[in-house]
C-alpha cells in the first residue's frame, strides 16, 4: 500500500511540474516582461500611470489584487495541495484532493469569465489607462472654459 501511495504522490507532483509550473511561468513572464502582447502593453501603461501617481485608490488596490491573484494565489493553492497530498494517508484521498483543488481553480476561472463575459470591465479599464497615459489630465483641469 505504501508503494501505491508513493506512486500517486509522484503522479500528482509530475502533473503539477509538467502543466502548472510552465503555464504559471509563462503567465508571470507575460505580465512582467516586455513581450509584444496586449497584456504586457497594458501592464506597461499601468506601471506608468502608477509612477505618475495618476491612479485612484480603487485602481491601486485593484492592480495589486490582480497581480496577486494572477501569480501568487495559484502558487499558494497548488503548494498547499502538494503539502496536503504528502500528508494524505490513502491513494484515493490523494487523487480526490488533487481533483478537488483542480475543481476549485477551474470554478474560480469560470466565475470570473461568466461575471464579465464581454470583457467590458477590462475594456473600460484599458481605455482609462490609455487616456491617463496619453493625456495630461492636470493640464486639462487647469483650463478655464467660458461659455
Amino acid at each position: 500500500m505504501a508503494a501505491d501511495r508513493q506512486i500517486a504522490i509522484l503522479c500528482v507532483s509530475l502533473m503539477y511540474l509538467t502543466t502548472i509550473v510552465p503555464s504559471q511561468l509563462e503567465l508571470f513572464l507575460s505580465m512582467e516582461s516586455d513581450v509584444d502582447s496586449s497584456i504586457s502593453k497594458l501592464n506597461s501603461m499601468r506601471q506608468a500611470t502608477r509612477d505618475q501617481n495618476e491612479d485612484n485608490f480603487g485602481q491601486k488596490w485593484g492592480y495589486k489584487l490582480d497581480h496577486f491573484f494572477n501569480t501568487a494565489y495559484v502558487g499558494i493553492v497548488y503548494s498547499l495541495n502538494i503539502a496536503m497530498v504528502f500528508y494524505t494517508p490513502g491513494v484515493i484521498d490523494i487523487v480526490l484532493n488533487a481533483l478537488a483543488i483542480e475543481f476549485i481553480v477551474q470554478l474560480d476561472e469560470t466565475v470570473a469569465d461568466h461575471w464579465d463575459k464581454d470583457r467590458r470591465i477590462i475594456r473600460a479599464g484599458a481605455c482609462e489607462l490609455v487616456i491617463k497615459d496619453h493625456l495630461d489630465l492636470d493640464d486639462l483641469d487647469k483650463l478655464k472654459v467660458d461659455y
